[in-house]
């Protein structure tokens, strides 16, 4: 997917800045753009969705990791 104005990714890993973007697009504030704009910026250097585990895991350039469950299924 090309993505315009793409930042470079950032040498360290900010944790809290990928969390915070997760929970930014998970809330609709943002869309993806955006999203992988943010987290790139955070030091993202690639991610990976497991859906059968139900998780995805944002990755730094140093091997540093975030795990974002995914959110729980409303019942029913």
């Amino acid at each position: 997917m090309p993505l315009a104005q793409a930042p470079s990714i950032e040498d360290s890993f900010d944790e809290a800045a990928v969390d915070a973007s997760v929970k930014a697009i998970q809330r609709h504030e943002i869309g993806y753009a955006e999203f992988l704009r943010r987290i790139m910026r955070a030091g993202c250097a690639r991610y990976g969705v497991f859906l059968d585990g139900r998780k995805a895991v944002y990755f730094g350039r140093q091997g540093e990791s975030l795990t974002e469950p995914f959110p729980t299924r409303p019942p029913g």
